[in-house]
């Protein structure tokens, strides 16, 4: 999906974006303030939307489900060495190194389901 949104909007949210700042607070403790040059700002309502504008242009291969600030991919292959999923997952890493945007490895999963004869034989994380 291609957004159009009239210039006035689209300079509303870059002045919404541009100079922000940020710090961490825990109990009593205060961090610096930092600036970010990047990104979507977390804990706005304008958040969720101003990441999905940032990812529109992700385009994979496999399926893609795009939500607040995840992306999931999703494959379905008949065969166990087939190398579209791999294909897909490489064209997500060009497209996050590509816009300045990292992976979290920690919080990165993979399920993978196998059936044998229409039976459920093996899943693992």
């Amino acid at each position: 999906m291609e957004y159009k949104f009239p210039p006035h909007v689209a300079l509303w949210m870059l002045s919404f974006l541009a100079g922000r700042e940020q710090y961490v607070k825990v109990g009593n403790c205060v961090s610096d303030v930092a600036s970010s040059h990047a990104g979507a700002p977390q804990g706005t309502r304008a958040g969720p939307n101003v990441f999905k504008v940032l990812i529109n242009d992700l385009k994979c291969k496999a399926p893609t489900l795009k939500y607040v600030d995840d992306v999931s991919m999703v494959s379905v292959a008949s065969e166990f060495d087939d190398p579209g999923f791999q294909v897909a997952a490489n064209e997500l890493k060009d497209w996050s190194s590509a816009n300045g945007m990292t992976i979290n490895l920690e919080k990165t999963e993979e399920l993978l389901i196998y059936f044998v004869d229409g039976h459920w034989l093996h899943f693992q994380f």
